[in-house]
């Protein structure tokens, strides 16, 4: 039993790793995709002008 708890505590550090990667890598895509917008709404601001 204490074996099987090992084995489940370091796969939960694992998936707690990936998880934590996943989201930087959210955050990184939200940060690029909001600066994108942002210039596009710029650019078709002064377009409409």
């Amino acid at each position: 039993m204490r074996k099987e708890h090992k084995k489940l505590s370091d796969q939960v550090a694992e998936l707690t790793l990936e998880l934590k990667s996943i989201k930087d890598d959210c955050d990184t895509l939200r940060r690029g995709l909001c600066s994108k917008v942002n210039t596009l709404a710029k650019t078709i601001g002064k377009n409409s002008a």
